[in-house]
C-alpha cells in the first residue's frame, strides 16, 4: 500500500497516515520507519503494510519506507580521518574497522597454538613418567 503522511507528533513519535486508495487514516509509530532521522514530516509519501492490532482494536502500519527521501550518509569523525568506518542513517552501517579485528584474531590463534603446543609436551611428559621410561 501506498499513502501521505498527513499528521507527526514528533515529541511522542507517532502520527497517521492517508493511504490512496481508500483515504482510510492509518495509526503510524515511529518504529515502523525505516529511516527514523530526521523525523517524518506531513506530506511525505510512504510504502507501507498494515497488521490488525489486537490491544488497539485497529488496523495499523507495521512497517513503511519513504518513498522519495534519499537514504542520507555521514562520515563520522573517525572516518573522515581514517577513510575507513561510514555511519548510514538509513538502518544500515558498514563494519567496523575490519584490518584492526583481524589482526586481534590472529593474535588469539598464536596464543592458542603456544598453549596446544605446551599441553601435548606435558603429556608426553606425564605418560613417559606414569610408565618410567622417561625419568
Amino acid at each position: 500500500m501506498q499513502g501521505k503522511i498527513i499528521h507527526w507528533n514528533e515529541e511522542r513519535g507517532f502520527g497517521l497516515v492517508k493511504e490512496n486508495i481508500t483515504a482510510q487514516e492509518l495509526f503510524i509509530h515511529i518504529s515502523a520507519l525505516n529511516i527514523r532521522i530526521p523525523a517524518p514530516k506531513e506530506g511525505e509519501e510512504v510504502e507501507f503494510e498494515t497488521e490488525f492490532d489486537e490491544k488497539k482494536g485497529k488496523t495499523v502500519v507495521k512497517w513503511a519506507r519513504y518513498l522519495h527521501r534519499p537514504v542520507e550518509i555521514k562520515m563520522t569523525e573517525d572516518a573522515k580521518n581514517n577513510h575507513r568506518e561510514y555511519e548510514n542513517y538509513g538502518g544500515r552501517s558498514a563494519p567496523a574497522d575490519s584490518r584492526r579485528q583481524r589482526k586481534d584474531t590472529g593474535a588469539n590463534w598464536k596464543y592458542l597454538i603456544i598453549i596446544l603446543i605446551l599441553l601435548a609436551v606435558l603429556c608426553v611428559l606425564g605418560y613417559a613418567i606414569l610408565n618410567k621410561g622417561l625419568f
